[in-house]
């Protein structure tokens, strides 16, 4: 599958509402969102892509993993993934619909873009 240039993803900062953004698919611009080197965290269907070193670095906890057991430090993005290559894609619609449901209690998402 060919990379696609520009995707559709959910980002999440602490104490601000999640909002949907269309962003360049690029290294360098999800270090620049979440603030250092990159680290993927696999759910089911989707990757939350966030700091690698944001809990050493003493970024603020964003939002709890695994019903407590651990947490994400910083900003974190929802991205769809491609598993065949690799590549970072846009969230489906559905996609967007679960992890905003997610966030519904602690914010109102924003989708207006």
């Amino acid at each position: 599958m060919k990379k696609d240039v520009v995707i559709k993803v959910i980002i999440v900062e602490p104490h601000k509402p999640a909002r949907v953004e269309l962003i360049p698919n690029s290294l360098e611009t999800l270090q620049e969102i979440v603030g250092g080197y990159i680290e993927c965290v696999r759910e089911k269907d989707f990757d939350i892509i966030i700091n690698e070193e944001g809990k050493l670095m003493d970024l603020e906890p964003n939002f709890d993993l695994y019903n407590g057991l651990d947490f994400i430090a910083g900003t974190a993005i929802f991205s769809g993934v491609d598993y065949d290559s690799g590549e970072f894609k846009s969230l489906t619609d559905e996609q967007i619909k679960f992890i905003s449901k997610i966030f519904e209690g602690r914010n109102k998402v924003d989708t207006t873009n």
